[in-house]
């Protein structure tokens, strides 16, 4: 018979211990007013660098307050607290007017000392920064951080000191580093470790050859051993790093050797694993990461806790509580097998009780209703809550959204508050010269001049106004997602012209729709109807099938759009697909006979590759667009400005086109009956601000009166290149450059492009 020893298994790391308490705080120097209250406001937080430099920076507000410093600290053995002494030098407000560098008794040139201050402020965060208030308290922790930022490049004995320099209200700031050998990877040795483990230890671990050993990595690797032992059934193995230095090198470095060890310690197999407290469906306990009779480790207990956690918040439960409890158990052949109960302490199902929306400063609460995916009374679930961030974030509305879960008058009743930042109200694109304006409600009229002052008027009903006013576009577009919470409204009038070698045309375009929507605004259908009127005049020597003369037509169609994409803190799409098909239907009216039907699809699909620290995505998008029109005429004879172009980046807007014979017996190019575009892209976000990015891209296109001409190889245009998305001033100004290469040389190219932009 099995001995059985009950025994208890830490599950999960331990929660770090925080720091000293704050009990006490005395000024030195003469206070000013307001510095009181402010030391006041240190009582009680924890006694750490950050709470300080916070606070350091809060005070620079405060009328009189200068030249800061926390000179000494007192420690009470007896609590886990410290009092603080806080020091004012001067109350006269000293600014850094220059940071230099000195290494090595070398002194660096201005641009080469900015660079290397942005890199250790990228890694490590400085304060001493050209322009901001001088504290020696700051000086401190900038001595620290650059100091910890050259050991973490291989210079162990590398030692900071600093010049301050005070001439009337400015400073001079001057490191002077020493920095010493670096130390160097010379070899990483995993002989230490169990045979079957070496390989993938390499694999897990991020020690290579030729890279300094900074302590940061040394720890990430340990704790990759460790995990690696810990899968395998190894839960209490312990791995460590031994390091050998071996003597200065000619050139005046330290090569070090790692070596891995482990104690692996011994295996233990998963045993029965159960849910109590809670009914769980058996699907979801079949694919739990801790199954009977797998390797133990307490990670899985973790990742298994956050499974169930996710699926009672999607049931009711905005709070679970799972307590964990493990027993080993040593059979009598010595084998320990782990048995975990993960015991859910029965709650009774929440029901939102209430819904608040903060932050719509003009946004009616009726608009940021129909978003909700959950209403008052519904039961809670957290997919419900996440679909309606997503579609305050989709609705183009607001610039960041995050939602609060506040406890209800009862445990079994929440509260949500939705919190939000509106865009700007309007918006200008200088490359397209249109002006955009958002959340317009045109119905809106202002009751008295209190509406206008504060910028009511006229605002909060969601709808949105495009001015176009460039040379080719001129008109007007309104659009209103949110009529009702299931209808949708837009309308337009807009006057177009173009021309090339074989045609001139200008034409007045006015529509008119009128659709439902689903699924909180991302599935949306609009039925519109057309007028248009064209004047047309075609060179008659030229072979161009374009029709001549004066037309008044008339078209109906549908509009349907479906967005089923996740969008980030940044409002970026990372994951899901956007599909979009547009259909028409016209006949002449007046004029010229001409009867045609096209069509439009574009598929985008977005799909995150890898995810940073500041949970931006790095996202590869493959975009596809068809286009093809069908003419009901005797000769195919269509408007001009009908027939299509196929865009790519790299080539100019009407390169890619059919050829006709011109008047002269040039090759004239038009748009062709079916035409097709598409992209791959990786946008990879940059480490600064909002919604920065970069995109290698490349573009494809092709156009053609033949269907089948178009999946010719050879008739295909392809570019390649990179293009730059920026957002600065708090999203105020926006935009995007772009510079590609086209592969065909024959082609009529546009190697740089972009768009540019501000919201105000």
């Amino acid at each position: 018979m099995a001995l059985a020893l009950a025994s208890g298994l830490s599950v999960g790391a331990a929660a770090p211990a925080p720091g000293p308490q704050i009990i006490g705080v005395r000024l030195v120097g003469e206070a000013t007013e307001g510095l009181p209250a402010l030391l006041d406001e240190l009582l009680g937080q924890r006694d750490g660098e950050k709470t300080f430099v916070a606070w350091v920076r809060r005070a620079e507000e405060v009328a009189g307050v200068g030249t800061l410093d926390v000179l000494s600290q007192a420690v009470d053995a007896t609590r886990d607290a410290r009092a603080r002494v806080v020091v004012l030098h001067d109350p006269t407000p000293r600014r850094v007017s220059n940071v230099a560098f000195v290494i090595d008794g070398a002194a660096m040139d201005a641009e080469a000392a900015w660079r290397l201050w942005r890199r250790i402020d990228a890694d490590e965060g400085l304060e001493s920064q050209a322009g901001r208030r001088h504290h020696p308290y700051l000086v401190g922790v900038d001595r620290r951080a650059i100091q910890a930022w050259y050991q973490d490049q291989g210079f162990r004995e590398a030692g900071v000191t600093v010049d301050v320099k005070v001439d009337g209200g400015l400073v001079d700031v001057t490191w002077q580093v020493q920095r010493g050998p670096r130390y160097l990877i010379e070899t990483v040795d995993y002989s230490a470790l169990p045979e079957r483990f070496r390989g993938p230890a390499a694999r897990a671990t991020e020690a290579r050859p030729g890279q300094p050993p900074s302590a940061s990595r040394v720890r990430r690797d340990e704790n990759a051993v460790r995990d690696v032992l810990c899968q395998a059934g190894f839960p209490r193995a312990e791995a460590h790093v031994a390091e050998l230095v071996g003597p200065v090198s000619p050139e005046g470095g330290r090569p070090v050797t790692l070596r891995f060890i482990a104690d692996v310690g011994p295996f233990v197999r998963t045993g029965p694993v159960q849910v109590a407290g809670r009914l769980v469906p058996r699907f979801l306990l079949q694919t739990l990461p801790l199954q009977e009779g797998q390797p133990f480790c307490p990670s899985q207990v973790e990742a298994t806790r956050d499974i169930l956690r996710d699926f009672l918040k999607d049931n009711g439960v905005p709070d679970p509580r799972i307590v964990v409890e493990a027993r080993t158990w040593l059979k009598a052949d010595g084998r320990r097998v782990q048995a975990v109960t993960f015991d859910i302490r029965q709650l009774a199902d929440a029901r939102v009780e209430r819904i608040w929306f903060g932050g719509n400063l003009v946004t009616q609460p009726a608009i940021l209703r129909q978003l909700l995916a959950i209403a008052e009374g519904d039961l809670y679930r957290q997919t419900a809550v996440d679909a309606s961030v997503q579609a305050m974030r989709r609705s183009g509305l607001f610039q960041k959204v995050d939602v609060d879960i506040i406890a209800g008058s009862a445990p079994d009743r929440v509260h949500l508050r939705f919190r939000v930042q509106e865009r700007k109200v309007f918006r200008v694109d200088v490359s397209s010269r249109t002006l955009t304006l958002y959340n317009m409600d045109v119905g809106a009229w202002p009751g008295d001049m209190r509406d206008v002052e504060h910028g009511h008027a006229f605002r909060g009903g969601g709808q949105r106004l495009d001015l176009l006013g460039d040379t080719s576009n001129f008109g007007v577009k309104w659009r209103d997602d949110f009529l009702t919470r299931l209808l949708v409204a837009r309308a337009s009038a807009v006057r177009s012209t173009a021309s090339n070698a074989a045609f001139e045309e200008q034409w007045i375009n006015l529509d008119a729709g009128l659709g439902l929507k689903a699924a909180e605004g991302a599935l949306i259908g609009v039925l519109f109807g057309q007028v248009e009127w064209t004047r047309s005049e075609r060179d008659k020597s030229a072979g161009a099938v374009v029709l001549d003369g004066d037309t008044l037509t008339g078209a109906v169609g549908f509009d349907g759009r479906m967005d089923f994409t996740r969008r980030d803190d940044e409002r970026i799409q990372y994951l899901g697909l956007e599909l979009s098909t547009v259909v028409r239907a016209g006949t002449d009216l007046a004029g010229e006979s001409v009867r045609w039907l096209d069509d439009t699809t574009r598929l985008r699909l977005h799909l995150p590759l890898w995810q940073t620290r500041r949970r931006q995505h790095w996202v590869l998008r493959l975009t596809a667009r068809n286009r093809g029109v069908f003419a009901a005429t005797a000769d195919g004879s269509l408007q001009g400005h009908q027939r299509l172009f196929p865009s790519a980046r790299g080539y100019s807007g009407s390169s890619i086109g059919v050829e006709f014979p011109g008047a002269e017996g040039d090759a004239v190019l038009l748009g062709g009956l079916h035409a097709v575009d598409g992209s791959a892209e990786i946008r990879i976000p940059l480490p600064f601000g909002r919604r920065n990015a970069i995109a290698p891209f490349v573009d494809a296109a092709a156009v053609s009166d033949d269907v089948k001409a178009l999946f010719q190889l050879e008739d295909v245009k392809t570019s390649a290149g990179l293009a730059v998305t920026f957002s600065l001033f708090d999203e105020r100004i926006e935009g995007s450059v772009w510079g590609a290469w086209p592969l065909d040389p024959d082609a009529d190219a546009e190697y740089v492009g972009g768009s540019f932009g501000g919201s105000f």
